[in-house]
């Protein structure tokens, strides 16, 4: 199986963020699609030029206002395909070094083309708009040669090549419109409103990647005003979870994909709760096959991972205020006690019933498991 990706970019390499036009990120984007599914793409590119009266025959994000470029990337839904998106925090990078194209952020690009992202595909096909900057470019090719994903192997022949968007290569015009729709996104262009619309569209097929991965910033801004948001709380737990990627990364794809959804919906509205079925949707397409997240979430916590469970609903986020965690909390000892408890009555029962042949807790690998079922009968709490 085949895929072909289509990688563009957005804004400029400038660090002079003081001047007037020079936005404070640069995004690349790159659109996978099986080889299956091309033919659809670009027939639908066709349609969707035709339907919105594109009069120069081709898709170009900076031409698109607000409404177009809703109802083109609603369009986008009518073929499979998946994003990865490069956002270059311009501002955590030192003005002397300038904007270089090092293997230390070439590397999350070449990680998701890599076989662990991209393991159904025998074959991968990777087209970059030439009318681009040539150090990217350049870099990003000559890093994947390096680490043996270009080139002729034993069944397949990977292959990286320039071309203009409009004329030799139009299913680049998907990785345009994904690349100027996101910078536009984290620059601040849309307003509340349309900001959430787009991010309701998009989310569902758009995976983020940030450089340097520490510049992760909550760009819903007016959250961190409320009276309920604790930002110290909240930026200690994600603290939490970007540890665990720097320490997993390379051990536990499936804990740091899942790790970095939470990450990247969470630093858009920090209050909404992650469901399951969400989780797994997401880390599908990313090539992860889970059951319940639960499991996964849980050894998350057993590796000094962050993440609450709210009480009365279902799914996972970053507590935002003490009583998240506390209401945690409170799920947890409702969960825990009565069920130490109940193991202590029927502890007892079997004692009095066998006349202590079957006294299980008393033997040395339920020690702890007993004295917290002591501790509980102590205490006197009831289960109700």
């Amino acid at each position: 199986m085949k895929a072909y990706i289509y990688i563009d970019e957005s804004g400029t390499p400038s660090l002079e963020l003081e001047k007037s036009g020079v936005l404070p990120y640069m995004v690349y984007s790159a659109v996978i699609i099986k080889e299956e599914d091309v033919d659809s793409a670009k027939n639908l590119l066709q349609t969707i030029i035709k339907n919105n009266n594109i009069q120069q025959g081709y898709i170009k994000s900076q031409n698109l206002n607000y409404n177009k470029r809703v109802k083109v990337l609603m369009a986008f839904k009518g073929v499979e395909h998946y994003v990865i998106s490069l956002v270059i925090d311009k501002s955590k990078i030192d003005k002397d070094s300038g904007l270089q194209y090092k293997a230390s952020y070439i590397k999350y690009f070449q990680r998701l083309l890599s076989k662990r992202f991209l393991q159904d595909y025998d074959e991968i096909h990777i087209v970059f708009d030439k009318l681009g900057y040539p150090e990217f470019q350049n870099s990003l090719k000559q890093y994947m040669i390096e680490h043996g994903i270009m080139g002729k192997t034993l069944f397949s022949y990977n292959t990286f090549r320039l071309a203009e968007d409009t004329k030799e290569e139009i299913l680049l015009q998907y990785a345009d419109v994904y690349a100027g729709t996101i910078c536009k996104y984290y620059c601040h262009q849309y307003d509340k409103e349309q900001a959430q619309h787009i991010h309701n569209i998009i989310s569902g097929n758009v995976t983020i990647e940030w450089f340097p991965w520490e510049s992760i910033t909550l760009f819903a801004a007016e959250n961190l005003f409320s009276e309920r948001f604790d930002k110290e709380l909240y930026y200690l737990s994600l603290e939490t979870a970007k540890q665990y990627i720097e320490l997993y990364e390379n051990s536990d794809s499936e804990g740091v994909e899942l790790i970095k959804y939470l990450i990247q919906e969470s630093t858009r509205n920090p209050f909404r709760v992650i469901s399951s079925k969400e989780i797994k949707q997401n880390l599908k397409k990313r090539g992860i096959e889970i059951g319940d997240p639960i499991s996964k979430i849980s050894f998350l916590r057993s590796r000094r991972a962050v993440i609450i469970s709210p009480q009365g609903k279902k799914g996972y986020k970053f507590p935002t205020s003490e009583k998240e965690l506390a209401d945690f909390y409170d799920r947890l000892r409702d969960n825990v006690i009565p069920q130490l408890k109940r193991c202590h009555i029927l502890n007892n029962v079997l004692q009095e019933k066998s006349v202590g042949k079957y006294g299980v807790l008393k033997h040395k690998e339920y020690g702890i498991l007993n004295q917290l079922c002591e501790i509980v009968n102590k205490e006197n709490i009831v289960d109700e």
